[in-house]
């Protein structure tokens, strides 16, 4: 079931990618794609952190290299352990992993930012999460 929501995700995000007025498979600009994936982190323990994957690429219409790095500005309680840079030719795609280890009970939304070369930089994707303190 990943596997197709990948490659839908890919042919939807390739098709989208293309500037309105430019034919099908005119290459004149670089574009990203970002798989879509779940974005709740849903309910985690203060005790057990959690790790979401996100995977994005270089679209296979782009007419050139997607360099960027991907942050996430302004919460303590989210990190990107994986993937914070990188450096795609056209249809390569990457993937970057996103850890949510809350110390307090509460709501912690945040937005994962990856700037990039590309059209419309940067993609932002709203994150959020529900930390919660098991009794003892």
């Amino acid at each position: 079931m990943k596997k197709l929501l990948l490659f839908l995700g890919i042919v939807c995000l390739a098709l989208c990618s293309c500037k309105k007025d430019s034919p099908v498979g005119v290459k004149n600009g670089i574009y990203i794609s970002i798989i879509p994936m779940p974005t709740d982190f849903g309910r985690v323990s203060t005790a057990y952190p959690k790790n979401l994957e996100f995977i994005f690429g270089d679209s296979s219409l782009s007419a050139g290299k997607l360099t960027g790095s991907v942050s996430l500005p302004g919460d303590p309680y989210y990190t990107v352990v994986s993937g914070g840079t990188f450096s795609l030719n056209p249809g390569q795609y990457d993937s970057c992993i996103v850890k949510f280890a809350p110390l307090v009970a509460g709501h912690y939304p945040v937005n994962l930012t990856i700037s990039h070369n590309g059209e419309n930089s940067p993609a932002i994707l709203p994150l959020v999460g529900d930390a919660y303190t098991e009794s003892p």
